[in-house]
């Protein structure tokens, strides 16, 4: 829940200016209260928008009655007294700074402002003719035009940066402030040798979004989306035949496994692939995955009858064992898929002809009538 701040203004005992307060904290349209003891006393609340640099002072009412923007001392403390005596009410006010300017009476006085709490607020001063990105700062807008100028000062504003027109226009010829109601992406001073004031001109407003409001609870959790692959590659291997130019890529038959990278099948070519894969080639035969699980499916076709098996990172898988499929004079198939979990970063995969075994495999070449190069084929899917 949104929280408000009151803050209190220093009114000096006698004609002078009070120490300014900073109330850029304070959510636009702030309620204000001054209030003097004596019908003598005459207290402006100024404010500013440039840093505390310069000041104006500020129209509590519409009425350009008093024409000084004064608040005057009370006459009667249990009568409500539209211009004299306690005010209150600032409209559309955003500042940076505030403070209190006595100009007659003395003794004690009181004046302060009260909203809620905000870190919302936005202030932009006007750099002359040069266009200003205000484009961030809410629709209701108070302008602060301080010091003395010549000529009237015209603010002008732009939706797309090229055209404008006037939002406000000061012309007293003295410090003054205006609140104005629109939203433009750009603000300037028009052009006017006369119409420089010898403060500034600065912008305050809250922010597009407002105030922010309670965090709401937390909605139940959606059902979860359909899965799909995170990452795939395909490796594979050509003998001699149609289709592949070169020499075939099964030279000599595929050992048993008796050490660290023995016995492995060679999967020397690069199939399709996605853009954001993962999964590197680190020799002819082994391959580096990433943490996750992985769906891995191959073919190899051999002369011998044999037996074949995943290794991760120097170890047999006991899971992925496969064997021959088909055991004639014609060669053997073998077919094999597995789903493992790797959980260690750049662990090694291969294809292999296991430890223990006795034959080693020769990859089946084209026979017969068969004329086109027999594939060897490895799949790599990351699932999760």
């Amino acid at each position: 829940m949104s929280a408000n701040t009151f803050i209190s203004l220093t009114v000096p005992d006698s004609a002078g200016t009070g120490a300014p307060a900073n109330v850029s904290g304070l959510a636009p349209g702030p309620a204000m209260v001054i209030e003097g003891d004596n019908v003598e006393d005459q207290l402006i609340l100024e404010i500013s928008c440039d840093g505390g640099a310069n000041y104006a002072p500020v129209t509590v009412s519409g009425s350009k009655n008093p024409p000084l923007k004064t608040l005057y001392g009370k006459n009667n403390p249990d009568i409500a007294e539209p211009y004299i005596g306690k005010a209150t009410g600032t409209g559309g006010l955003v500042a940076q700074f505030a403070r209190i300017r006595r100009l007659s009476g003395v003794g004690p006085a009181t004046a302060g402002l009260g909203s809620l709490t905000t870190t919302g607020n936005l202030f932009a001063t006007l750099a002359g003719a040069t266009p200003v990105d205000t484009s961030l700062l809410g629709p209701i807008k108070t302008i602060v035009c301080s010091g003395r100028y010549g000529g009237p000062v015209v603010v002008e504003g732009s939706t797309d940066g090229v055209k404008y027109d006037a939002v406000c226009q000061f012309d007293t010829q003295n410090s003054d402030v205006k609140y104005v109601v629109g939203s433009y992406s750009f603000m300037r001073l028009r052009p006017s040798p006369l119409s420089v004031p010898s403060g500034s001109v600065s912008v305050g407003a809250g922010a597009l979004e407002g105030v922010p409001g309670a965090v709401g609870p937390a909605g139940p959790a959606g059902p979860a989306g359909p899965g799909g692959p995170i990452a795939f590659n395909m490796f594979y291997g050509l003998t001699a035949g149609t289709g592949n130019p070169g020499a075939s890529d099964y030279p000599a038959p595929i050992a048993v496994k008796t050490a660290a990278g023995t016995g492995r099948v060679p999967f020397p070519q690069n199939g399709p692939e996605d853009g954001g894969f993962e999964i590197t080639r680190v020799d002819l035969e082994s391959f580096a995955l990433p943490v996750g699980t992985f769906e891995i499916s191959w073919k190899v076709h051999t002369t011998e009858p044999g037996q074949l098996e995943i290794e991760l990172d120097g170890a047999e898988v006991p899971s992925s064992l496969t064997q021959n499929m088909n055991p004639t004079s014609g060669g053997h198939i073998m077919v094999g898929s597995c789903l493992i979990d790797n959980v260690v970063p750049g662990a090694v995969l291969a294809i292999i002809n296991p430890p223990g075994n006795t034959p080693a495999l020769t990859i089946t070449p084209a026979d017969g009538a068969s004329t086109h190069a027999n594939t060897q084929v490895l799949m790599i899917r990351q699932i999760a």
